[in-house]
């Protein structure tokens, strides 16, 4: 750190900032080899009623910035990412830890990103605790019911023309939905997200499962019917529309204003099509 240290740039509370942190080295040893975990448990363990605390755990923190930029450990980013997916993994149901930790490492070897196998994890994570709260408790007993329960209950509701919205329940004894309004006949089933979130969902959860059919864990994957891309449409006004808008551009009577702002419509309209 103290290579870093240009002298014409350095100011007096640069200095004391680096003064304040030799001191602190001077009656604490840090553990070795330096690394993340380290580094923020030093700082975590600086009294924060001292004066110089701000002064030491930003220089802890700088140390760790100059060894990950020299190559020597990993970038913060990662690091908090690798702290992430082990605390997911550990909030995990404890049946599922296991498979949950062989499943990140496999990921991980195959290069997906840690932010990736996060996701997977949470994915995966939520469907086991909904199977545990319908009397699901192992692995080999979900099916593709299961699945198709789960994706509706979890991702889709009911809507009623009042605009109110219900959750869908499908265990046997719960009561319809109703609506103060009257109309709980005419509701409908929509989705509580956009049909890219539950496309991801299901993909992390077939990866999942596709593992575990490779592994032997299970001999079948249940997640089998994919959500279809929606179709991209281009929407444009008819012909009967535009044509007196083009009219009224043509002529030289018309507000040259207005005709400039419908030209340029008319010029992103063209780029669409």
């Amino acid at each position: 750190m103290a290579e870093t240290v240009v002298p014409d740039q350095t100011d007096y509370w640069k200095a004391q900032k680096i003064m304040n942190f030799g001191k602190y080295l001077q009656t604490h040893e840090l553990a070795q080899p330096l690394t993340w975990h380290v580094l923020d448990q030093a700082a975590a363990e600086v009294p924060s009623r001292k004066l110089a605390a701000k002064d030491v755990r930003g220089c802890l923190s700088t140390v760790g910035h100059l060894l990950a930029n020299a190559g020597k450990i990993e970038s913060r980013k990662d690091y908090r990412a690798r702290r992430k997916l082990s605390l997911r993994i550990a909030n995990a149901p404890s049946d599922l830890k296991p498979l949950l930790q062989a499943f990140a490492e496999w990921n991980l070897r195959r290069k997906t990103t840690c932010w990736q196998v996060i996701a997977q994890v949470e994915t995966i994570s939520a469907l086991f605790r909904w199977c545990m709260d319908i009397g699901i408790t192992s692995l080999e007993s979900i099916n593709q019911h299961c699945i198709e329960q789960y994706f509706l209950t979890t991702y889709w509701e009911l809507q009623c023309p009042c605009g109110a919205a219900f959750p869908i329940t499908l265990q046997p004894g719960m009561p319809a939905s109703s609506c103060t309004c009257g109309n709980q006949s005419q509701m409908v089933k929509v989705a509580k997200v956009a049909s890219g979130t539950i496309r991801g969902a299901r993909g992390r959860l077939a990866v999942f499962f596709d593992w575990a059919v490779l592994r032997g864990v299970i001999s079948d994957n249940p997640v089998q019917i994919q959500v279809a891309n929606p179709k991209q449409q281009i929407q444009h006004y008819p012909a009967e529309i535009l044509k007196p808008l083009f009219d009224f551009i043509r002529s030289p009577e018309s507000d040259p204003a207005q005709a400039l702002v419908l030209s340029v419509t008319r010029s992103d309209a063209r780029k669409r099509t």
